[in-house]
């Protein structure tokens, strides 16, 4: 009884707080929440004017896109209208002569409206000005041509061709719809930057203001919370003393309804327990759900890749037999630049046939499927090598002995090599060329690597070459998709690996890839 009355007196701590009035704390916390809106309003106003001035600045990116396109459009034009008047020229069919005269005006519709796009840039306008008189003048050279052509035959129109005038007309418009084009090229980096500022402002006050809400409204709430239970102790304690004589039943009566709390908490525990347990098991089953959605997903992604495959290389199938029908055609009256132009043709449905194939393969890399298998490094590289069947004139290819064994899927670790040394080749040195492989234990896995002494890649563009569609070399110079180091990189990485590229300009380029140690699956 005595141990029980003495826990009922008062320590200097509960009188401090017993002494303490939260009033004046509370109200610079009430005016705390009310500033919280006008935070929010200050905010939502700095973004929208963020959104509006990124949405500006969208639209003039949007502005130099278009103007470029028109101007590719137009050498696309010209070259058709002069290409259908020599068609005419040859043939004398009338569906030529419709064709160029079709492009002729297509052409001075689009110069128009470019005129019309430019005129916000003094320097632009001017250059688009100069294109439609150089246009004019060309399709005034065309008209005499043609004219020739109806009075003294094909004899006289050859004769005037021949000349050579008009010829500079041509290259002069190409040269400033070049200018142009990259004028506006310029203008798209520095409005596509102004945007992305823009967008990136907005974003960071959207940010800031909320974080900032967030925490002041957070702060109050604790504030008051804090402060409203300051208050109730003060009033149990207050209580507490009116009644001490009570002291005794008071403090059986807390037991009892400290037990009864503690009971509570125990069912409520309980019942959170039985709660997780009940979400944990729907998590499961919407887990395998998503598992089944997922494997149909990629079944089904893995035909419409085997289908748009196919879909897209019929066409090109079809505009190659045309060309090469074009050719043994006309084989007689084609110049040779019609001939070159019919090459190039040609060049660009295999390049086209190339790259759906590699997007192909893009798509199904870092699956998993397949069964690993114990696979000798070693013989797989002299196997790919083989494969790829590099001039052996000009190649020095080695390959050490020892190289490791490794547990893979045979496909996909084989596509990794087939794609470094196929790059090794085409880009080492022609004279003297020389290609490297190497491998390295790094204890949980193997580091593999082709060196080959060809250009180099300078440091700034060498994350660039894995991205998908990227190529340092123009397509012309050294045929590729851009598709086969961006595989290398997606392949390696769904098993766990690294890749990159160590390189000097006029030094060559070393690829690197790890490959993690595994044991096959019983």
């Amino acid at each position: 009884m005595e141990k029980g009355t003495q826990s009922l007196g008062f320590g200097s701590s509960d009188l401090v707080a017993l002494g303490r009035s939260p009033t004046r704390p509370l109200d610079r916390k009430v005016l705390a929440a009310l500033l919280s809106p006008l935070l929010v309003v200050v905010v939502a106003a700095l973004a929208f004017v963020g959104v509006q001035r990124a949405r500006q600045g969208q639209l003039w990116v949007n502005h130099s896109r278009e103007v470029i396109d028109l101007l590719q459009r137009n050498q696309l034009f010209l070259v058709d209208a002069e290409t259908e008047e020599r068609a005419y020229l040859l043939t004398q069919a009338p569906r030529y002569l419709e064709r160029y005269q079709a492009a002729a005006e297509r052409g001075r519709t689009l110069l128009v409206h470019l005129e019309k796009l430019v005129s916000d840039n003094q320097a632009q306008a001017a250059r688009a000005k100069q294109v439609r008189l150089q246009w004019e003048s060309k399709l005034a050279q065309l008209a005499t041509t043609l004219d020739l052509f109806e009075r003294h035959g094909l004899e006289g129109a050859r004769l005037y061709l021949l000349s050579g005038e008009g010829t500079g007309q041509m290259e002069a418009a190409r040269s400033t719809v070049e200018e142009m084009i990259e004028a506006e090229r310029a203008l798209l980096l520095e409005r596509q930057a102004k945007r992305d500022r823009e967008v990136e402002f907005t974003t960071w006050v959207i940010a800031a203001g909320s974080l900032v809400s967030v925490l002041l409204a957070v702060a109050v709430n604790i504030g008051i919370r804090h402060d409203v239970a300051v208050q109730r102790r003060n009033q149990s304690l207050l209580e507490e003393q009116a009644a001490r004589l009570e002291a005794q039943r008071n403090s059986l009566e807390e037991s009892e309804r400290v037990l009864a709390r503690q009971l509570e908490a125990e069912r409520s525990l309980s019942d959170r327990l039985a709660a997780a347990s009940v979400a944990a098991e729907r998590a499961l089953a919407e887990r395998n759900v998503a598992s089944k959605a997922l494997e149909r997903s990629n079944r089904e992604l893995n035909q419409f890749a085997y289908v748009a495959s196919h879909d897209l290389k019929a066409p090109l199938r079809g505009i190659a037999n045309l060309a090469q029908w074009v050719e043994e055609d006309l084989s007689a009256a084609m110049t040779e630049k019609s001939r070159d132009h019919i090459r190039v043709l040609l060049s660009r449905v295999r390049r086209m046939e190339s790259l759906i194939d590699g997007i192909l393969a893009y798509a199904r890399a870092g699956r998993g499927e397949g069964q690993r298998e114990h696979i000798d490094v070693g013989q797989l590289v002299h196997e790919v090598k083989e494969l790829l069947a590099p001039p052996s004139g000009h190649f020095a290819v080695e390959i050490p002995a020892g190289l490791p064994t490794v547990t893979a899927v045979r496909a996909p670790f084989q596509q990794v090599w087939m794609n470094l040394l196929g790059n090794a080749f085409k880009h080492a040195d022609r004279d003297g060329a020389k290609v490297h492989v190497a491998a390295a234990d790094r204890g949980a896995e193997w580091e593999f690597s082709v060196a080959d002494n060809g250009p180099g890649i300078a440091p700034q563009y060498q994350d660039r070459v894995f991205g998908i569609f990227q190529t340092l070399v123009a397509r012309d110079k050294v045929e590729g998709t851009g598709i086969g180091l961006a595989t290398v990189k997606k392949l390696v990485e769904s098993e766990g690996g690294r890749v990159w590229v160590e390189s000097q300009v006029g030094q060559g380029a070393t690829f690197r890839f790890t490959w993690p140690k595994r044991q096959v699956s019983s």
